[in-house]
């Protein structure tokens, strides 16, 4: 599953189990004069909201009981997600993103393990991303809101897990959520 444009606002589900999801917003702030400016950068935002789920999970298949005749898709390895932003990242809490991998249990007992897959999260402000360096010489700073929960569990190997951002602060010297700030401010 592949989408993107000036804003990317997932509210529900989506899910494609062994496959990839790829959501992207593009900056479109200084395409045209009559488009919005360098200011409106912000609306090139990609948020996932509280409730909605990302999934690419592998799937748990018995075989075993379902018989040799079964039908059921055999995508137990987890898949690929990612969520790429022109400006900031928003994963509201109650918003999850699931790439752990399942398993199958053949028709002689035998389990086989999948393993998970990979999250991959871009913010702007990253060289070589949506909305970086312009004439003024400013770095359009962006930020990752990271509220929603990440899973990449598997019986195999675990998920991998990577974030691309202007800058990244672990630990007590967080700052208060900035959501709301102007460009200045941030």
């Amino acid at each position: 599953f592949k989408a993107d444009g000036r804003q990317v606002y997932v509210a529900g589900d989506i899910s494609v189990p062994g496959g990839t999801i790829s959501l992207s917003t593009r900056d479109m702030s200084l395409l045209l004069d009559s488009f919005p400016n360098a200011s409106d950068a912000q609306y090139s935002t990609l948020v996932i909201d509280g409730g909605a789920n990302l999934s690419t999970a592998g799937r748990w298949i018995n075989d075993y009981l379902d018989g040799p005749l079964s039908t059921t898709a055999k995508a137990i390895k987890g898949g690929t997600i990612e969520l790429s932003s022109a400006y900031d990242l928003d994963l509201r809490e109650g918003s999850s993103i699931d790439v752990s991998g399942g398993a199958r249990l053949d028709t002689k007992g035998k389990l086989e393990a999948g393993n998970a897959g990979a999250i991959v999260l871009t913010t702007g402000g990253v060289k070589g991303s949506g909305f970086d360096f312009i004439d003024d010489g400013k770095p359009r700073d962006a930020s990752l809101f990271l509220d929603g929960s990440l899973s990449g569990y598997s019986l195999g190997a675990g998920g991998k897990f990577e974030i691309n951002t202007s800058a990244l602060i672990l630990g007590e010297k967080f700052v208060p959520d900035s959501r709301n700030w102007s460009r200045g401010d941030r």
